[in-house]
């Protein structure tokens, strides 16, 4: 009878282990894509349209592609949703986060979880400024000053107010604010994701109004913290069986998001495409409609293809890599690669195949293990705690 009990105790472990990989899974589909979205727009959009690229193509004939037939689908999304594929896939991320750290924070101390993240973060982030400023230095001779390196490597740019060496800096910033506000809720629930909007938009009035603080760097900052929100009252919405009830927990947090971004207009002078409202439903129905369907397929299977594994670990540093080294390698391409027929599709291809190999390189050496040192300072953190 023990034996029978011991058993079927395992089983559930084991099967509720590969319910939350299933989960997970599906998470990581998600962040293909918002990567691939976000490369495509810097490969793409900036690679044939950007007569500047500041920190990244010193001195250098721009654009670095002619336009062809490529830009057509930033042109659909453009003239159908007014959203461009960078900012979709921007978007994505956010969602994704602010759907993880809910269930993260159950899994974790708030110590617990802000050691897991550090892990996460920085070791990749270090190592990958360094070779992003080795790469444009060598091939354009861009030098970074020492405080450059710094602000960049300990995402405080908004205190040392220096250039970044990372184009997509600004979004780890936003999610390590995120980060330090998850460490101080704790465990979520709707009440509390309730209390959090309601406490975020007191908060941007009266910087606003009061003209309080520096308030374009916090107004800038809130206003995608509230779209990161959207993905956790999509986690929370999971608790409820009921249409009604999900609906009574995600609409809130979606127009608490969209109206800080309309709200911000008046102050930041922001005309991007995310205070667009097609931007922010095109989001959240991707979101939404990839998870119905992921649900409707065998996980088991789709697990198991190789590339969409690989893919879903290379994709921090993939995003943090893609914008310097690609344009880089795709500059460096151009000048030296003779006239061939379909030209131009090598060079991304190269470029892209060139992003993927160092991000391998970087996941492999560094991320990797640093997630594995993560893990085991937790876990000293765990037995430290039980034994006090």
């Amino acid at each position: 009878m023990k034996h029978i009990l011991l058993e079927n105790i395992s089983n559930n472990i084991k099967q509720n282990s590969s319910n939350n990989k299933t989960k997970l899974f599906y998470l990581d589909i998600l962040r293909i894509l918002a990567v691939f979205l976000v490369i495509y727009g810097h490969f793409i959009s900036v690679g044939m349209r950007a007569t500047e690229i500041p920190n990244i193509i010193k001195d250098a004939p721009l654009p670095l592609l002619q336009p062809n037939c490529l830009e057509n689908f930033e042109f659909f999304l453009i003239n159908v949703f007014h959203t461009q594929t960078a900012l979709v896939g921007v978007s994505i991320f956010f969602l994704v986060t602010g759907y993880l750290m809910p269930l993260m924070m159950k899994k974790y101390t708030r110590l617990q979880f802000l050691v897991n993240r550090a892990f996460r973060i920085y070791p990749t982030l270090i190592i990958s400024s360094i070779i992003i400023g080795i790469a444009v230095y060598f091939s354009q001779g861009i030098v970074f000053s020492l405080k450059n390196y710094l602000a960049t490597m300990t995402l405080t740019l908004p205190i040392i107010h220096t250039n970044t060496m990372v184009v997509v800096i600004w979004t780890l910033i936003v999610e390590v604010i995120f980060y330090f506000i998850c460490a101080i809720i704790g465990k979520y629930n709707w009440k509390k994701l309730l209390a959090l909007e309601i406490f975020l938009w007191t908060f941007l009035i009266l910087i606003v109004k009061l003209n309080l603080l520096d308030h374009d760097f916090y107004v800038f900052h809130t206003k995608f913290i509230l779209m990161i929100l959207v993905g956790t009252s999509i986690f929370l919405s999971e608790e409820f069986s009921k249409f009604w009830q999900k609906l009574l927990i995600i609409v809130p947090a979606f127009l608490s998001a969209y109206f800080s971004f309309i709200f911000s207009m008046n102050f930041l002078k922001d005309n991007s495409n995310y205070n667009q409202i097609s931007t922010h439903l095109l989001v959240i129905g991707l979101f939404l409609l990839l998870r119905f369907l992921f649900n409707k397929v065998n996980y088991e299977k789709l697990s198991q293809i190789f590339i969409i594994r690989g893919l879903a670990d290379l994709v921090y540093p993939l995003y943090l890599l893609h914008c310097s080294i690609g344009l880089t390698a795709i500059l460096i391409l151009r000048d030296h690669l003779p006239q061939l027929p379909g030209r131009t599709y090598i060079i991304l291809t190269a470029a892209l195949l060139i992003v993927i190999i160092l991000s391998s390189v970087v996941h492999i050496l560094v991320e990797k293990p640093g997630i594995q040192l993560g893990r085991f300072v937790v876990q000293k953190i765990k037995e430290h705690s039980n034994k006090v």
